[in-house]
């Protein structure tokens, strides 16, 4: 059998670039990409800046629960409530990781107030926040 026209010219795979490679190939990719740890630490590092806002910003003769509330609203935006009243499962006590760093995160402040004036000296909290 005889093929008129012309023949496709078929390149070797591994000679092909791919132009979208940059967003998987980069340091920033392979640290959220990361399984384990990692996720944990940003959770860690979220409800930690969160909880350095509240404290900061609540009387020091506040109630524990007061504070311990107005963190847990912090760090879920406040999207707990509606869930709950809606017979659902809020997004963020879904996860059981989330609930336990925003605890550990509560105690580091109340227990360890000192830790909430290093972080304020940090340079790079400051360029963030």
């Amino acid at each position: 059998m005889v093929k008129f026209g012309k023949q496709p010219i078929i390149e070797d795979p591994i000679q092909i670039a791919d132009p979208t490679a940059w967003m998987i190939e980069n340091l920033v990719a392979d640290f959220l990409l990361m399984p384990g740890a990692v996720v944990y630490m940003c959770m860690f590092g979220y409800t930690f800046l969160h909880g350095c806002k509240v404290f900061k910003a609540l009387p020091s003769e506040s109630s524990i629960a007061y504070k311990f509330v107005s963190l847990l609203f912090a760090c879920t935006g406040g999207g707990i409530i509606v869930p709950i009243f809606l017979n659902g499962v809020p997004v963020p006590l879904a996860n059981d990781a989330y609930p336990i760093a925003v605890m550990a995160s509560f105690a580091l402040h109340h227990y360890f107030p000192i830790l909430r004036e290093v972080v304020a000296m940090s340079k790079i909290v400051k360029v963030s926040a």
